[in-house]
C-alpha cells in the first residue's frame, strides 16, 4: 500500500493522551526519517512520496481498431501513452483568509459540502451522509430544509439561475428543486467528468470520454475547472492531481480531499485531514495554484477540523463546514 509519511518540527512534545499520540504521529509537518523519500511541497509543509508511488500515469489515445491490422469487429479501443506526473517544487504564498472576517451561518447540525449559488446569494448544503438538502445565506440566516429526503445530498448542483437546486432523486430519477420549495421532473444531464472503475474520465462535447487519470490508484470525486480546461481529482492513496482535459499535464498537489476551483480557474481550495482510523483530530483549509507555484496552508489551526471549502462565485469569499455547522470568511488571493 502506497503511504504519506507526514512532517513535524523540532520541540520535544509531551503526549498527553493516546489521540494525542495519533495526531503528533500523522500530523503533515512531522519530520520524515526515510532517506528514500521525494520531497513534494516546501520544507515547512512537505508531503513525502515513496518512490514506489505512482511516477507515471496512462492516458489512452482512441485507436481506429483493436487489431495490428486496424480492424475491429466491435469498434474502437483505448491504446495508452505513457505521461509522467510532474511534483512541483510548491512555495506557500500570499493567498489566505481573513481571520478576523470568519462567521458562523449556521447552527451545527452535521452539516457538510457547502455550494454556492452562481448569483452568490446562497449557500447550498447536505447533512452527513447526504439526506436532505438545505439553503442558507452568507450573512447568517437560519439554513432552511428544501427536502429531507435521502440521498439527495449526494450530487446535488445549482442552475444557472440560482433559483433552483438539480438532484436525483432516492428512486434514481432526477428532479430540480426551486429554492421555494416547489418539486419539477428533470432529464438526466450527461456530466463531462466521472468516474468508472476507479478511473477518472473527460467527456467533450464530440467524440469519445478521454481518461485523464491512471489505473494506480482508486480515483474519485473529479472536478472540472469553470473554464473547462483542467479537472481536479482524488486519489484514495494518492492525495489530489490537477490534470489538463486532454489528460496532459498532470500534477500532484499531495494530501488533500474536497477540491473547489476558484472561479477564474487558476488554483484550488481543499482540506488536509488528519484521522487516527476512526476520526479526524485535524483538517485544515489549503491552497494551491494551477501552475505548480504555490502551496499554502489558509488555516493552520492545530486541532480544529475545517473540511469541505468552496469559493465565492466572485472569488472573494470561502465557505466550508467546522464543528458539523457552515462558515464563511474572505479570500484574499493577490494577483501575480
Amino acid at each position: 500500500m502506497k503511504r504519506f509519511e507526514l512532517i513535524l518540527g523540532g520541540a520535544a512534545i509531551t503526549v498527553l493522551s493516546i489521540s494525542a499520540a495519533v495526531y503528533v504521529a500523522n500530523h503533515p509537518l512531522r519530520k520524515s526519517s526515510d532517506p528514500n523519500a521525494i520531497v513534494v511541497g516546501a520544507a515547512e509543509h512537505a508531503v513525502n512520496v515513496s518512490p514506489l508511488d505512482v511516477l507515471e500515469k496512462a492516458t489512452p489515445a482512441v485507436m481506429a481498431g483493436a487489431n495490428d491490422a486496424g480492424t475491429s469487429p466491435t469498434g474502437p479501443r483505448e491504446r495508452f501513452r505513457r505521461e509522467p506526473v510532474v511534483y512541483p517544487d510548491w512555495r506557500p504564498g500570499s493567498t489566505r483568509i481573513e481571520t478576523a472576517t470568519v462567521r458562523r451561518v449556521t447552527e451545527p447540525a452535521d452539516y457538510i459540502s457547502p455550494v454556492w449559488s452562481p448569483v452568490g446569494l446562497d449557500i447550498a448544503f447536505t447533512r452527513d451522509g447526504a439526506d436532505g438538502l438545505f439553503v442558507s445565506g452568507p450573512g447568517g440566516q437560519a439554513a432552511r430544509m428544501l427536502t429531507d429526503d435521502p440521498g439527495t445530498g449526494s450530487s446535488f448542483m445549482w442552475n444557472h439561475d440560482g433559483m433552483s437546486v438539480y438532484l436525483r432523486e432516492p428512486d434514481g430519477s432526477y428532479a430540480e428543486l426551486m429554492i421555494t420549495g416547489e418539486k419539477y421532473p428533470a432529464a438526466d444531464r450527461e456530466l463531462h467528468v466521472f468516474e468508472r472503475d476507479n478511473m477518472i474520465y473527460y467527456r467533450p462535447e464530440e467524440g469519445e470520454p478521454v481518461a485523464v487519470s491512471g489505473a494506480t490508484d482508486r480515483f474519485l470525486n473529479p472536478v472540472l475547472a469553470p473554464n473547462e480546461s483542467r479537472v481536479a481529482f482524488s486519489g484514495r492513496e494518492t492525495g489530489l492531481y490537477i490534470v489538463n482535459v486532454d489528460g496532459s499535464s498532470l500534477i500532484s498537489v499531495g494530501a488533500g480531499e474536497n477540491p473547489s476551483w476558484l472561479p477564474d480557474s487558476s488554483g484550488i481550495v481543499f482540506n488536509v485531514p488528519v484521522s487516527d482510523g476512526t476520526r479526524t483530530l485535524d483538517s485544515d483549509l489549503w491552497y494551491a495554484s494551477t501552475d505548480g507555484r504555490e502551496r499554502t496552508n489558509l488555516t493552520n489551526t492545530p486541532q480544529v477540523v475545517e473540511t469541505h471549502p468552496a469559493v465565492s462565485p466572485d472569488g472573494q469569499r470561502i465557505a466550508y463546514i467546522s464543528g458539523g455547522a457552515v462558515y464563511v470568511a474572505r479570500f484574499v488571493k493577490l494577483a501575480r
